[in-house]
């Protein structure tokens, strides 16, 4: 390529020696195209004919390019160009003469570099224009560090490192410094930084950094690029801890910052790691669990800007712990299942003895039955995970609802569920429905943690929260929901409640739903 600072450089040539020569004023200019390639932009300039063509810079802020003895064809556009190269503007304007000649001028930032010829099988002009670096920076301290190389157009890339020298290299091919931005070493403050030199030679500029700890990495970028030393994340993977609960392990280049958010209903622990990076080797992906981790999915964008999100859907989420390996770059995450140890919960089983409930609409069901056999399973999920379960009936048996509630608040138990199925005189109506009273505080709470839970497990039409002041909400001395599981009323429902393995989904959603109240309430007490 031709660079040119400021004088007037000129250079004549007549196309298409060696054949019998076409007559000048034959050629035409057809139409003219930018094409943008990483290192240059390209001008073709279509014609037809063998034109001659002479180029030449006027001052500093624009490029002549002449071609003899065409003439354009009627209508012909100049493209607009996208500023890559420091190229502004395009302007076509024919000039009369012996011979005519058509004058393309490109409007320029600056000097640039740019090479023109002719190319006989394309029947074009083509004007190169060169890429430059105009500056060359860096900023941060520590993971936060990070060289810029900024360029007037999308480069190209070579990266060498040599790990063991602490040095990375970084040649920009067919790119020159801009005037703004001499050769040499620049001054560095950075303790991740040791020394950054920029260099220029006849295929492109070079860029070297000398680095202290882990390797930077390059990310491209649409004009110039990126030198970073933001961690990376390496692999992410899940696996067994020798106690057998699942464990979520982050590879990484060096010790990053992590943001976590816990949501609890539906459970889903977030892991935010703003400065990272994903490598190209670790794509956006999900990974599928099982058991108290459902599933991890990885979302960043390899290559692209800072920040990397791990989303794991959890259940029957007890806590988490985070741990680092002694030099940074493994993180472990270890989850522990719930552990309801010190809670008493109060099942109450709706109706009882010769108190059937709600009847089916065949009389095959009554709803004392399944309510009981809600309650027991209930109580041995909670058992499971530590609760200490105080059943106000296990058995076939009638108790008035202040028998009920004076057997919890006599226990000290921290909540009360008191399971029953519905009825109404349209069979249509079917769902679940939750009830709490506005006299017992934290009986919302309560009802919004089991209502969605159980319509997690069982897709059971969603009829809301609701208000009512029944005798074992209002008088329970904690916080206290009747859970309306079905309504017996409806052929639909009735047929789920004679189903065992329907009863078994809901006690395990009605399971869940207190885990993730008692987790919450745990929460608070840590802060």
């Amino acid at each position: 390529m031709v660079r040119f600072t400021g004088a007037v450089l000129v250079s004549i040539a007549l196309l298409g020696a060696g054949s019998p020569p076409t007559p000048l004023a034959a050629a035409r200019v057809l139409d003219l195209q930018w094409q943008v390639g990483a290192g240059q932009a390209t001008l073709v300039i279509n014609v037809a004919g063998r034109p001659g063509l002479a180029v030449s810079p006027r001052e500093e802020d624009a490029l002549i390019v002449d071609i003899l003895g065409a003439r354009p064809v009627p209508g012909l556009v100049a493209p607009v160009p996208s500023g890559e190269g420091g190229v502004r503007g395009v302007h076509v304007r024919h000039h009369e003469g012996a011979p005519g000649f058509t004058r393309v001028t490109l409007e320029l930032d600056g000097p640039v570099n740019h090479r023109a010829r002719f190319d006989p099988l394309a029947s074009a002009v083509l004007v190169d224009i060169g890429y430059q670096i105009t500056r060359l920076a860096h900023e941060g301290q520590g993971a936060g560090a990070r060289v810029i190389v900024e360029a007037n157009g999308p480069v190209g890339c070579q990266v060498l490192l040599l790990e063991s020298e602490g040095r990375l290299v970084v040649d920009l091919p067919g790119t020159t410094l801009a005037p703004s931005q001499p050769p040499g070493s620049l001054p560095v403050v950075n303790s991740a930084v040791r020394e950054l030199r920029v260099l220029e030679s006849a295929t492109g500029v070079r860029v070297a950094v000398g680095f202290e700890g882990a390797p930077p990495h390059v990310l491209a970028g649409h004009r110039g690029l990126e030198i970073s030393f933001a961690p990376r994340i390496r692999k992410v993977a899940l696996a067994t801890s020798v106690w057998g609960t699942p464990r979520l392990l982050v590879h990484t280049s060096a010790p990053a910052v992590i943001q976590e958010t816990l949501e609890l209903s539906p459970q889903m622990l977030t892991l935010e790691f703003p400065q990272a990076f994903l490598l190209d080797e670790v794509p956006a992906a999900q990974l599928t669990g099982s058991g108290m981790v459902e599933a991890v999915r990885v979302i960043g964008s390899p290559g692209g800007d800072p920040g990397v999100r791990l989303e794991a859907d959890l259940r029957l989420y007890g806590s988490h712990t985070l741990v680092w390996n002694q030099p940074g770059t493994l993180l472990m995450v270890e989850f522990h299942p719930p552990d309801l140890r010190g809670f008493i919960v109060a099942v109450d089983a709706g109706h009882g003895g010769y108190d059937p409930g709600a009847l089916s609409r065949r009389g095959g069901i009554q709803e004392k039955d399944i309510t009981l056999d809600l309650a027991l399973r209930l109580g041995a999920r909670l058992a499971e995970v530590g609760a200490t379960v105080v059943h106000t009936r296990d058995r076939d048996v009638f108790l008035s609802n202040q028998e009920r509630v004076a057997l919890a608040n006599r226990v000290g138990a921290h909540v009360l569920v008191s399971i029953h199925l519905n009825s109404y005189r349209d069979p249509s109506v079917r769902g679940l429905e939750t009830y709490r009273a506005r006299a017992n505080a934290g009986g919302t709470e309560l009802a919004e943690f089991i209502q969605a839970a159980v319509l997690e497990h069982t897709g059971l039409p969603d009829r809301g929260l609701r208000w009512e002041d029944f005798t074992v909400l209002v008088q329970a001395e904690m916080p206290a929901v009747m859970v309306e599981v079905l309504y017996l009323s409806s052929p639909t429902d009735a047929s789920l409640a004679a189903d065992p393995a329907f009863r078994d989904r809901v006690a395990e959603g009605m399971s869940v739903g207190l885990v993730r109240y008692f987790t919450a309430w745990r929460l608070r007490e840590r802060r």
